[in-house]
């Protein structure tokens, strides 16, 4: 039991006599209502945070039914903190439910896709230019490295570890950029960024491009330009907007 009562940490605290029973009692006894901090996730957010990232990696695809009783047996749990899971992902429009019951992972149209993509190039490429105001070495350096592994695992075929790779990339110019406002606004596409990145890296040609616009942007970070980088994140975004649109067209499932 870990609690903390003004300056007391009970924890720490030994207990073996007698006496020291009395004083452990003591010092509870006019807190009713304060019970030890329970630090585990509860089994909702468990689920939640499973069947999100299922759907990020592409583990559940657009359109694919959602059902409960499946991931409540999979998950070993009732129903009931799936139901909760899928009203959360409902909210965020990561999954949609059907006129006649049930629910699906959310199908993007063309239209979401140039809209999210849309404001992810305003957003991103603002916070490019704020990073690019305030570079230090040591961002730079982080970003080199972010790249340098990225290359090896691109040389590797290995996706997870792109994937991994590419999204430090981009976190580190959102931290950099000192705002918590815009790094948030970016957070509320986060998932949908990681999945169509995902889609993006697939394909080892664009994981190359991709890798050429990350070391564009860092020289450029590097020279102070802040327009030139604003512009190079930008083209970088929709230019993979372009790609995904590309691929639907083509009807092909990302």
């Amino acid at each position: 039991m870990e609690q903390f009562l003004g300056n007391i940490h009970v924890e720490n605290m030994e207990f073996n006599t007698d006496m020291d029973k009395q004083r452990k009692k003591d010092i509870l006894a006019p807190f009713t209502y304060l019970k030890p901090v329970i630090r585990k996730k509860s089994v909702g957010d468990r689920v939640y945070q499973a069947i999100k990232r299922a759907i990020v990696i592409g583990e559940l695809k657009p359109g694919q039914r959602i059902v409960e009783e499946q991931i409540s047996m999979l998950m070993n749990t009732s129903r009931t903190p799936v139901r909760e899971a899928i009203r959360r992902l409902e909210q965020e429009e990561l999954v949609e439910r059907l006129p006649k019951g049930g629910c699906i992972v959310k199908v993007l149209t063309t239209e979401d896709i140039e809209e999210i993509f849309g404001i992810r190039a305003v957003l991103e490429s603002y916070a490019a230019y704020l990073a690019t105001e305030r570079i230090t070495e040591e961002i730079i350096k982080k970003l080199t490295e972010s790249i340098k592994q990225f290359e090896q695992a691109l040389n590797n075929n290995d996706l997870s570890r792109l994937m991994e790779l590419n999204t430090r990339f981009h976190e580190i110019i959102y931290q950099a950029s000192g705002s918590k406002n815009l790094y948030g606004l970016i957070n509320n596409f986060k998932a949908y960024i990681y999945i169509y990145r995902r889609s993006l890296l697939q394909s080892k040609k664009r994981a190359k491009v991709s890798l050429v616009d990350h070391k564009r942007i860092v020289e450029a970070m590097r020279q102070g330009n802040k327009n030139k980088v604003e512009r190079l994140v930008r083209k970088h975004i929709l230019r993979g907007k372009k790609y995904i649109l590309g691929e639907i067209e083509k009807g092909e499932k990302l």
